[in-house]
């Protein structure tokens, strides 16, 4: 026996299928359209960073600030090659050749590093040439000659505060505290807002005995645990530089009847002044800020 379905009922079901049909591609329909949104959106903001990038490239000014950001981002290789668009379009300048010994030496290349930075003695930037000579010669091991070329910066710009960190710094790494002590506090002042001086400061409290007022810098710097404990390490290890420096020289004193040459400080070995002054950059701060670091919080 054959069964009927009602017209009514027949028509109803194929209406919903077709129905629901047209629900899916409808929804197909906009999940696409709004895919095809979305790579149509990120195509023009790629156009756009394309566009502000080769904008940026049109000026001598603005070529130059893009290669400082990349700079200020850690991305020396590409400041070289921004460096190399500036000196083919707008020929080559002292500024130019400042940024550029930088970018070399930031990434290792040392040789045409120091060239650049000899080429700057001879232009009104002289004092950042001696300044980045200073920081080869640390970058080496060579503290004496890293000293005489920071403490040249530092007399032709005063008031530079990263130039005076790096002496003071380089001063405390060939175990001179006494002479670290003005040019981090003038740094520490002048830039009181910098970390990495306060943290260099920290050090230099520690090597003078006064863990109280370390910690209170540290606190007062928001200064977290790990960077706590690589001033701590630091601190110790240069005080063991300078401590083995100083019997060496005792020792070498009592055994033989000759003068000692007074001419330069002790330092420590090469090797260790290396390892101690090569990761920090720029460092130190003291002055009337240490006198009142010094003093219990009320």
């Amino acid at each position: 026996m054959t069964v009927r379905l009602p017209n009514t009922l027949l028509l109803s079901g194929l209406l919903g299928i077709f129905l629901s049909g047209c629900s899916m591609s409808q929804a197909d329909s906009a999940w696409q359209f709004m895919q095809e949104q979305q790579a149509q959106q990120a195509q023009m903001r790629q156009h756009e960073f394309d566009e502000a990038r080769r904008q940026a490239q049109d000026t001598p000014a603005m070529l130059v600030r893009l290669i400082r950001e990349n700079q200020q981002q850690g991305r020396y290789f590409a400041a070289l090659a921004y460096i190399n668009v500036h000196q083919a379009r707008f020929g080559r300048t002292p500024e130019l050749t400042a940024l550029e010994a930088e970018s070399l030496r930031r990434t290792g290349q040392i040789a045409p590093s120091t060239q650049a930075y000899q080429a700057l003695l001879r232009t009104p930037l002289a004092a950042q040439g001696w300044h980045g000579l200073g920081l080869l010669a640390a970058g080496n091991g060579d503290l004496i000659q890293a000293i005489e070329h920071l403490e040249r910066a530092t007399g032709m710009e005063p008031a530079n505060p990263e130039m005076l960190n790096d002496l003071g710094y380089a001063r405390l790494a060939a175990g001179d505290p006494a002479g670290a002590r003005l040019p981090l506090g003038q740094a520490a002042e002048l830039a009181p807002d910098n970390p990495v001086f306060l943290s260099n400061m920290a050090i230099l409290l520690l090597m003078q005995n006064d863990p109280a007022a370390a910690g209170r810098l540290m606190d007062q710097a928001g200064l977290a645990e790990d960077t706590r404990q690589h001033i701590q390490d630091t601190a110790a290890r240069l005080g063991q530089m300078m401590s083995s420096a100083t019997a060496i020289a005792t020792v070498t004193s009592t055994d033989t009847p000759t003068a000692p040459d007074t001419s330069r400080p002790v330092t420590a070995s090469r090797e260790a002044a290396r390892s101690s002054i090569a990761p920090q950059d720029t460092g130190l701060a003291l002055g009337s800020l240490l006198e009142r670091l010094s003093r219990p919080s009320p």
